[in-house]
């Protein structure tokens, strides 16, 4: 990797890091409307140069902000976005974290049904990949 394309990829991390500490930092809407102009720069970055998993990740975040903003049509079209560029690149733990969006969104939607089996998707990729998010997928389920 040259250089420049380091320079890039640390900004477009440093943008996403950005994002997901606005959001983590309180669900004031001046906050999410921050961590969403973090994330979206994120993404233009990593579209711009290419970096798919990068960019799978900024569409999580988005969907995520689309969640915390009552925008779950969006937040589902976002994280289906992630999942598709996660799968694609291979990406276990974006894939769960995607259909855990989903899920959410999904849910948010009174959907509970579809929202269930997404995050019973979700929550098998956790364990495969060892993640402690599995506890937290399994309490949505009534675990």
């Amino acid at each position: 990797m040259s250089r420049h394309l380091d320079d890039w990829l640390a900004c477009a991390r440093a943008a996403l890091a950005l994002a997901l500490a606005e959001a983590e930092g309180g669900r004031a809407a001046q906050a999410v409307i921050h961590a969403a102009a973090y994330a979206g720069r994120a993404l233009a970055i990593a579209r711009d140069r290419s970096f798919r998993v990068l960019e799978g990740h900024a569409l999580t975040a988005l969907a995520r902000l689309g969640l915390a903003l009552d925008e779950p049509a969006e937040a589902v079209t976002r994280a289906r976005q992630a999942l598709a560029l996660h799968r694609e690149s291979g990406h276990r733990l974006g894939e769960a974290r995607a259909l855990r969006v989903i899920g959410e969104a999904l849910y948010e939607q009174e959907r509970a049904d579809a929202a269930a089996a997404h995050w019973r998707e979700a929550l098998a990729l956790f364990v495969t990949v060892g993640s402690p998010e599995a506890a937290e997928v399994g309490v949505l389920l009534g675990g």
